[in-house]
């Protein structure tokens, strides 16, 4: 018998900074967004989720699969991105949710076949991965009456740490942190937290999580700037690393990197 926190799924990370990394999750972890998903986006026995991201990728896996299969919805799968197919399963078996990334939106209302198709039936559009821009999602609102949830999460996370919640949607937000998350800016060096900034606007650049701070502090003062042409590899100091992230949960989500 499988525990909570023995391995489910090990997800790998796009490799934007370096090599790609397996995230291994637990049965805990990846119940924790798949609910949290289902809950906030308003899945039931009766939705019908259109899943256009892939499986092997937490947008896909966490809100068009196991949080449509804990609700007990239906699932049509569209195996390869086409909005005008999308467009059709939209109609044809009125699908009433759709996880995907702000560009599938761009190109479903940009196809000509569009215009003629029947939206009605969507209850919730959520997405992620880059910001939503606020003509497009007006224009989605205008078309078929829904709000965009967006949301901001990572493979490391197993998809949402922060997520518009029903009914207090904003555009171009990333929302609130999610269920039992805490979020809140620390100090690099020393993992204290920091107060408002007095300065000019930061960014922020670098998210940990609790149970792993430890590990990515000591990670991050080694930081290593991949090979380029014409450039060697360079360690960075700490103190040049700007203050991060760190994510607290009662139940924590457990990242292991396999390097």
């Amino acid at each position: 018998m499988r525990g909570p926190n023995d391995l489910c799924a090990i997800l790998y990370t796009s490799g934007t900074t370096g090599k790609p990394k397996g995230c291994m999750h637990t049965h805990a972890s990846v119940m924790f967004t798949a609910v949290g998903g289902a809950i906030w986006e308003g899945m039931s026995s009766d939705s019908v989720v259109l899943a256009t991201a892939p499986f092997f990728h937490v947008t896909g896996m966490q809100h068009s699969m196991n949080a449509a299969i804990f609700s007990g919805a239906s699932i049509a799968l569209l195996p390869r991105w086409d909005p005008e197919a999308a467009g059709h399963l939209f109609e044809r078996l009125r699908c009433t949710h759709w996880a995907n990334v702000p560009t599938m939106v761009v190109d479903l209302l940009a196809h000509p076949s569009t215009a003629g198709r029947d939206l009605s039936s969507l209850q919730n559009v959520f997405g992620g991965g880059a910001a939503m821009p606020e003509v497009v999602a007006q224009q989605l609102f205008e078309r078929c009456g829904v709000e965009y949830m967006e949301a901001y999460g990572m493979t490391e996370t197993i998809s949402q740490t922060h997520m518009n919640p029903p009914g207090g949607l904003r555009k171009q937000c990333l929302g609130i942190p999610t269920f039992d998350t805490e979020s809140l800016i620390i100090d690099p060096d020393t993992g204290q937290p920091l107060g408002p900034p007095a300065g000019p606007r930061c960014e922020l650049k670098n998210i940990a999580i609790q149970g792993c701070a430890r590990q990515l502090c000591l990670e991050l003062r080694n930081f290593r700037l991949p090979a380029r042409r014409g450039r060697r590899s360079a360690v960075v100091p700490a103190r040049a690393l700007p203050p991060f992230v760190v994510l607290r949960r009662s139940l924590p989500i457990v990242v292991r990197l396999l390097l």
